[in-house]
């Protein structure tokens, strides 16, 4: 089964747009595998839908786990680098 990984940028903050989403979603689709150790296909949400949390499906509860905590290592790390942010690009 393909582990899948669904974002939404509703807990990016309110000031997040469009283009930051798209950053993350590239930026957390170049590193999660590695990060995680596990093959993940990272979907996007439509922009503005807000789900409780992103989605993590088709894994066990194990791989769940190591998805959510490389998600939260990539969030640090994403928010570490400010080129990686098309408004810190734009400025």
């Amino acid at each position: 089964m393909t582990i899948t990984l669904t974002l939404h940028a509703g807990n990016m903050g309110d000031q997040t747009t469009e283009a930051d989403y798209d950053a993350w979603a590239a930026f957390v689709t170049d590193r999660i595998d590695d990060a995680s150790g596990l093959d993940v296909n990272v979907e996007q949400e439509r922009f503005g839908v807000c789900l409780d949390r992103d989605r993590v499906s088709g894994a066990d509860s194990d791989e769940r786990d190591r998805v959510r905590d490389a998600l939260v290592d990539l969030w640090e790390a994403f928010c570490a680098t400010p080129e990686a942010w098309p408004a810190q690009v734009a400025s």
